[in-house]
């Protein structure tokens, strides 16, 4: 094991993972009281926005993350190496820091705060629609979700489009599949500080505001019917979400993974709709989502019980390495549990699943490859459900999959290395799965798994719980299900608000093109 004597858990990051998400709520709340129009831009509130963009900044960020552990261990902090963001939401993360009294803005300052988020700054284009303008946008930042939302996209019976919001790299792997697509992008001059020929310090809350306007201006001449996005976790889902409430356009959020802690980006969730793959998940989220209307519709992804239990042999590794919580020590000890397994059940294929934001390093590729019943099945190669089929065990740390592996079957075993104090929701205390603590644990329940049916397929009364409470059907009922979601949001009257009344005439004259393949400025 290459432990070299290290701690698995680093003992500060689920306290700071904790705390982060206490402080920056702790944050806009202070900061809404300071100033009530902090957050708002034309009329909406990008609150919540901004929640989610501070926990994806800040949650990796190394000298926040320094700050706290010197502060709990009692010694000199020193914060004068903070960004911007970090340097805001560190009084709250900090309880030994006194918290900064801010001066009142001036009104000259408010105006210009005003002026500058007015500024859309953008262009947009759509391409690749051949049955005139997409009545259903699917909402995209990585390929794995448009390789989640594909099969939606494909069963509705009119014109979609994926939207990329800034991101163009997302809109040139899309435009390399021919796959429909919408995009919105900023223009360079979008970042100036300038409002007219007055300077004005913008922050990075200003430029949401800019990101705001581009995507309204393109909804308000494209006029989808429906807006579709994956998780919802996202600054940018939400902030769709939000251009699409003054539009009177219905949101539809998709359940696409599942976190063991509720952070910020789950919290506080208002889209028009939220498909979930089943009740459980609903009532989990339900007490930080109390304006969430959730439908238990099932996953997509999945077909729910596979095959003989008995004929099961494989083994799946679910792997992540792009956290905070998972120290180098647990991260080594992941990948040589994968290469133990491996060379000590040479007859049972180990598959191995890389997170499809955080591949492989080509060193960390030599260290699982050696064994040839390894077998690398990464999500551009080889779907979830060819993952799981066969599989009699799956082994992650805190992946979705765990909950996915048990829907299908397979016996979850929980690496619990990462300071939790069980995997949530605890399936284990359920039976439906094995939990252990280091990798000692971890080897000998692997093992049992392994070579002992009899005992395996005593977990499977308690799988058939979990999959009755966390997956309200198969593949094709819960697929039908989304599709008549989307189906109603979209036939639904809408009750225009004069915003988005306002904002239709605004923007309408200034393009006709619209969806025609061309872009729009």
């Amino acid at each position: 094991m290459l432990l070299s004597g290290d701690q698995l858990v680093d003992p500060f990051a689920f306290p700071y993972f904790l705390r982060l998400c206490e402080a920056i709520e702790r944050f806009t709340d202070a900061a809404v009281t300071h100033d009530a129009a902090m957050f708002r831009v034309q009329g909406a509130d990008l609150r919540y926005v901004v929640e989610r963009h501070l926990y994806f900044a800040l949650i990796a960020d190394e000298p926040l993350y320094r700050l706290f552990v010197a502060s709990e261990c009692g010694t000199v902090a020193d914060g004068q190496s903070l960004s911007e963001m970090a340097g805001l939401v560190a009084p709250f993360l900090l309880q030994r820091w006194p918290r900064p009294v801010e001066a009142p803005q001036s009104l000259w300052t408010r105006f210009l705060r005003v002026a500058y988020r007015r500024r859309s700054w953008s262009h947009f284009g759509c391409e690749g629609v051949t049955n005139g303008r997409p009545k259903v946008l699917f909402l995209v930042i990585h390929p794995k979700f448009v390789r989640y939302l594909s099969p939606i996209a494909g069963a509705l019976p009119v014109a979609t489009a994926f939207l990329t919001v800034n991101d163009p790299e997302m809109f040139t792997w899309l435009e390399a599949r021919g796959l429909p697509r919408v995009r919105v992008q900023l223009m360079s001059e979008s970042s100036s500080a300038k409002v007219g020929p007055f300077k004005y310090l913008a922050s990075s809350f200003d430029r949401l505001a800019v990101i705001f306007n581009a995507v309204r201006q393109a909804l308000t001449e494209l006029r989808p019917d429906c807006i579709v996005v994956p998780e919802g976790n996202a600054p940018i889902n939400e902030l769709v979400n939000r251009v699409a409430k003054t539009l009177s356009i219905p949101t539809l959020c998709i359940q696409q993974g599942w976190a063991p802690v509720v952070h910020p980006g789950f919290r506080n969730m208002t889209y028009s709709r939220m498909c979930v793959w089943g009740q459980g998940f609903a009532d989990l989220l339900a007490p930080h989502n109390p304006n969430q209307h959730f439908v238990a519709t099932g996953n997509h992804a999945i077909s729910g019980r596979q095959g003989d239990d008995q004929n099961r042999s494989a083994v799946a590794f679910f792997l992540q390495k792009d956290s905070q919580l998972i120290s180098v020590p647990a991260w080594n000890g992941m990948l040589d549990l994968i290469a133990w397994t491996a060379r000590s059940f040479p007859d049972r294929e180990v598959r191995v699943r890389e997170h499809p934001g955080a591949p492989l390093t080509a060193f960390e590729l030599a260290t699982v490859e050696g064994p040839p019943n390894i077998r690398l099945m990464p999500a551009e190669q080889a779907t979830l459900e060819q993952v799981l089929a066969g599989c009699c065990v799956a082994v992650s740390m805190y992946s979705t999959t765990i909950l996915e592996a048990a829907a299908v079957g397979a016996v979850p075993l929980i690496l619990n290395v990462n300071g939790f104090d069980h995997y949530n929701p605890n399936i284990a205390a359920d039976g439906a799965a094995i939990e252990v603590r280091d990798f000692a644990e971890a080897r000998t329940a692997l093992s049992r798994l392994i070579q002992d049916d009899e005992y395996r397929l005593s977990f499977g009364a308690a799988l058939d719980r979990v999959r009755q409470r966390f997956f309200a059907g198969n593949r094709d009922k819960a697929l039908a299900a989304i599709v008549a979601e989307i189906e109603k949001l979209r036939q639904a009257p809408r009750k225009r608000t004069l915003a988005a009344m306002i904002h239709s005439k605004g923007y309408a004259s200034t393009n006709a093109k619209a969806c025609r393949g061309v872009e729009s400025s």
